[in-house]
């Protein structure tokens, strides 16, 4: 991959020592960076999530920024146009159009604290892959990285195999508060302690430090690959054998250590292995009737993953059962909400980060369901291809669709021109093939984002290359001076985009866990917290719920003072969401109980009355929602207006009789209303739907 030359001269051969601080520390950071999945720490808000973004965040800023003044110094660090980079930059455009003619900008720029995919990850993920393919020139330097990225995951897989087996953190015998030093340091990080099994874990959701068995399949899925390019390309028996162990462990701990998960993931992951021995058989064999076989097989491939997609999202064939085994029938309801997403806003979408807005206007109320899974609250439609087409469009959708299609044909272009190996080509065109499968059942988050844009990166790095020798004849006055500025806006996106968030992520759990009774301590650091911009309406949700649950449980012991300032303080946030974000159904909800509370504590109609306009427009923006008629049946009931009240529990049961909550309220208010007919005839109805109903419905009615 590098030309014989290279020996003589070489790439860095031509270089100040001040070009060579700069790359050094580049490399530093882009090796950093790789560690970015191992992070946890309990300290922030979402800890799976916020310590990986933010420190990606960073690290990114400071090695672009670098990388900026170094290609002021030097043009032999400046990166060649090429057809891979063009998509990116094309999706990155019809992104941002996206973003302002979607539903909300502020959404789809800083995204919230428990995914922190907006606009501002997308761009330091494309300052990354610019930076790396820039950097990164030489096929050692990409066997160095890869082999980094294996031994984080080598340690992730660890910490996987040892929360499924419980085989690495015990107390000490005799000691059952006494831990081990590095168990100790574990549970700082956010690692729970499990007293029946007397062991630390990192989720409940498994996953390992990722957090989540899919995110973890996903981030696995990658490193496999690179182990396997590492492998096949090496040519030193150290890296070899370091890779060869690398795979085998991290196959194990991908099929062990989350067994009945990850499923995308591990059958993606033998599709992508299939797909690398097509291939081969293809183009590689020498014998020409394995070659025709190879791609008679190839196309044969081709048309059954074909006929999968067209399959999977109906109902009453086996690859549609085999999908809802991997992923629950809530995938399909998200999907068929997707599609009238789409069906609304065909050409630039709903903006990035914008679909719980999307999924609540067309909500579907089998979602309560239990054979859907009973997640009512979407962010994501759990595939690629909606969440992308929903996000952006049409015209979104086909540009993220076309960065694939430049890697495959940049990929096959250098291939057959003898410039890339055939393994090279195989390897990587399979992986982004099993990748995207894998995201049909899954999203991205910044683990996986980092992985895809690093394979994007070492793509775009595979160029003819050329020694490039220009001297640096040191910092004239219009170059120190360009420098400056790129310094002082460096420091203007650190404190923006790194700083500020975190002080506002940690002032948010700080508040959620101080004292129950402080409420101006409480109220100091939410307001800490609200001063930017990321997660905002999230933000404010959580405060809600928050102080909703304090009064709840400790109003007997508040000061009626206080209960005014906390309540007046939610609304006065939460009508702010409504304002900035109208459309915001959760938001809506949470204002909505916010006036009631203020009612039943303080007797203010006008709170009834606000509440009543809120949930009104929650069903005006959303009328299949059947929470919202729970809602507004309570408001009937305290306005004594009981036919109403009927009225509105009716309309509930009628949008999906499967839900038990419905009857239950349908039954409370025949219960109240005091008719004693209309009460054994609703729960008649109600244990006819289903009789595993009947003692929660007793319950129900019992004095």
């Amino acid at each position: 991959m590098r030309p014989n030359n290279e020996k003589k001269t070489g790439v860095w051969t031509i270089e100040t020592p001040f070009e060579k601080f700069l790359r050094l520390l580049i490399f530093g950071g882009i090796f950093l960076i790789l560690f970015t999945p191992l992070l946890v720490n309990k300290k922030y808000f979402f800890p799976f999530v916020a310590p990986k973004s933010i420190f990606f965040l960073a690290i990114s800023e400071i090695i672009f920024f670098c990388w900026l003044i170094l290609i002021i110094c030097s043009k032999k660090y400046r990166p060649k146009f090429n057809l891979v980079i063009f998509s990116l930059i094309l999706f990155l455009i019809f992104s941002i159009i996206s973003s302002f003619l979607g539903i909300d900008f502020s959404r789809s720029f800083w995204s919230k604290s428990e995914r922190m995919t907006g606009l501002l990850l997308l761009f330091h993920l494309f300052a990354f892959f610019l930076v790396v393919l820039s950097v990164a020139r030489r096929e050692t330097d990409w066997k160095m990285i890869f082999a980094v990225s294996l031994f984080v995951c080598l340690i992730i897989s660890f910490i996987a195999l040892s929360d499924r087996f419980n085989f690495l953190f015990h107390p000490e015998p005799n000691y059952p508060d006494s831990f081990s030093k590095f168990g100790e340091f574990l549970n700082k990080l956010s690692f729970s302690y499990n007293s029946n099994t007397q062991s630390f874990h990192m989720s409940d959701r498994g996953g390992s430090t990722l957090g989540n068995t899919s995110f973890f399949g996903t981030y696995v899925l990658f490193n496999l690959f690179f182990a396997i390019w590492l492998f096949l390309k090496s040519k030193k028996l150290p890296l070899k054998i370091y890779s060869l162990i690398s795979f085998i462990f991290i196959v194990l701990t991908l099929f062990i250590a989350n067994p009945g998960s990850a499923r995308a993931a591990k059958l993606s992951f033998l599709g992508g292995l299939s797909l690398v021995f097509l291939l081969y058989l293809a183009f590689r064999s020498q014998k020409e009737g394995i070659r025709i076989l190879g791609r008679a097989l190839l196309i044969g491939a081709l048309i059954i993953v074909s006929t999968a997609f067209y399959l999977f999202p109906k109902e009453g064939n086996k690859v549609n059962e085999i999908f809802v085994k991997m992923a629950t029938k809530s995938r399909l309801i998200s999907a068929e909400v997707a599609l009238n997403a789409v069906k609304e806003k065909p050409l630039f979408g709903w903006g990035p980060e914008n679909y719980e807005i999307a999924f609540v206007k067309h909500f579907n109320p089998k979602m309560y369901l239990r054979e859907y899974g009973g997640e009512v609250w979407f962010d994501r439609a759990h595939n690629i291809i909606w969440d992308t087409f929903v996000a952006t469009g049409i015209f979104g959708f086909l540009s993220y669709l076309f960065i694939f299609f430049s890697v495959f044909y940049f990929l096959f272009k250098k291939y057959f021109k003898g410039r890339v190996d055939f393994w090279t080509a195989a390897i990587f065109l399979s992986l982004l093939v099993a990748y995207f499968i894998q995201n049909l059942t899954v999203f991205d988050m910044v683990s996986s984002y980092l992985m895809f844009f690093l394979v994007l990166g070492f793509v775009s790095s595979l160029k003819d290359k050329s020694n490039e020798q220009s001297q640096d004849k040191g910092l004239n006055l219009g170059k120190a001076f360009l420098v400056f500025l790129i310094f002082l806006v460096f420091i203007v996106c650190f404190i923006k985009f790194i700083s500020q968030p975190i002080k506002a992520n940690k002032s948010l759990i700080e508040g959620i866990n101080s004292n129950p009774l402080d409420s101006d301590g409480r109220l100091e650091l939410f307001n800490k917290t609200l001063e930017i911009e990321l997660g905002k309406y999230q933000n404010r949700d959580y405060m809600a719920t928050h102080i909703f649950s304090i009064i709840q449980n400790y109003s007997s012991q508040m000061k009626e003072e206080n209960l005014k300032e906390e309540l007046g303080f939610i609304i006065n946030e939460l009508e702010k969401t409504k304002k900035q974000s109208p459309s915001d159904c959760q938001s809506l909800l949470r204002l909505g109980e916010g006036y009631m509370q203020y009612f039943l504590f303080f007797a203010d109609e006008e709170k009834l009355k606000s509440a009543e306009e809120v949930f009104t427009e929650f069903a005006i923006l959303s009328p299949n929602h059947p929470i919202v008629y729970w809602k507004l049946t309570q408001i009937e009931l305290f306005k004594q207006d009981s036919n109403k009240a009927l009225e509105l529990a009716q309309k509930a049961v009628a949008l999906e009789p499967g839900i038990l909550n419905s009857h239950l309220v349908l039954i409370q208010v025949a219960k109240i209303i005091g008719d004693e007919n209309l009460l054994e005839e609703k729960i008649v109805q109600a244990i006819k739907v289903n009789p595993e109903w009947e003692e929660e419905i007793k319950k129900q009615i019992a004095p």
